[in-house]
């Protein structure tokens, strides 16, 4: 499944392409029923067993970010971005990724895995959000 979620960021791929199809991934990802009981039995620990959900972060979504800010740098050093912090950047994408339906999933207010009719156009919205943030440079700008 990891695999399947990088494979999005393919180099073959323009970037709004594939900030779009990675967002929709994420998302998708972290609501399912797997991710979210994961995400409640570490935090039901963490108190007790603080090194435990570190290591559960740091391996998971922390690991996630910083690659991703690898690829946001990637692109950054082949003129397709600006972004002075990518690391900041990826944790604000993953954020925006998981803000319409990981709280929900995590506290029970959303029983069940959202299917794509409950976000049709999720992916694409949140790919412009983080495009609008991030600067591109002239020269990458199409006009008609």
């Amino acid at each position: 499944m990891r695999g399947s979620l990088w494979a999005t960021l393919d180099e073959g791929v323009d970037v709004a392409s594939a900030l779009t199809r990675f967002g929709e991934r994420v998302a998708s990802i972290s609501a399912q029923d797997w991710v979210v009981r994961a995400n409640r039995t570490v935090l039901s620990v963490a108190d007790r067993m603080p090194d435990l959900a570190k290591n559960f972060y740091e391996s998971g979504r922390g690991s996630g970010e910083r690659r991703f800010a690898e690829y946001l740098a990637a692109r950054v050093a082949d003129g397709s971005l600006i972004v002075k912090d990518t690391l900041l950047a990826a944790q604000q994408f993953f954020a925006l990724c998981q803000a319409a339906f990981m709280r929900a999933r995590l506290y029970g207010a959303l029983a069940t895995e959202p299917t794509p009719a409950e976000d049709p156009a999720g992916g694409r919205e949140r790919g412009r959000h983080v495009l609008g943030s991030l600067r591109c440079p002239a020269k990458s700008v199409k006009t008609r």
